[in-house]
């Protein structure tokens, strides 16, 4: 419960946590759609809540933490968007040229997993800067 309230005493920052995770996966789907000429895949809510909460995971550590400092956040969206951009490619080209090769299980692996180091990451970037910015 002291989980919640702290989570839910910066409000705003959990909800660009929120946020960030519902657009990267909404965009991913999208893109997904637009470049194989197909309407976008929502049929399956289910899996893009637990996507959109997985990809929040960093954020949601950092709103959390109650932290306002721009690096941690950029950091996260970057590497974020960087994993899901080669998700969305390895995707689009496999659609355009099946080799039946199927799923690459080594990067599914990686893209489950991802949320925690890019969390972790995150987390340490934050503290970093406040460790610095109370020595100055």
């Amino acid at each position: 419960m002291a989980f919640l309230r702290k989570l839910f005493a910066h409000s705003a920052l959990t909800a660009a946590a929120i946020f960030v995770g519902a657009f990267v996966v909404i965009a991913d789907a999208v893109l997904f759609g637009a470049l194989l000429h197909r309407d976008p895949d929502f049929s399956e809510p289910v899996v893009l809540v637990v996507n959109s909460i997985l990809v929040a995971v960093p954020f949601l550590l950092l709103a959390y933490r109650g932290s306002t400092r721009l690096l941690p956040w950029l950091t996260g969206i970057a590497l974020t968007l960087w994993l899901w951009w080669r998700f969305l490619q390895d995707g689009v080209a496999y659609q355009r040229a099946p080799d039946g090769s199927g799923v690459d299980m080594a990067f599914a692996l990686l893209m489950l997993i991802s949320p925690a180091f890019i969390g972790a990451l995150c987390v340490w970037i934050d503290m970093a800067m406040r460790d610095r910015s109370r020595r100055s």
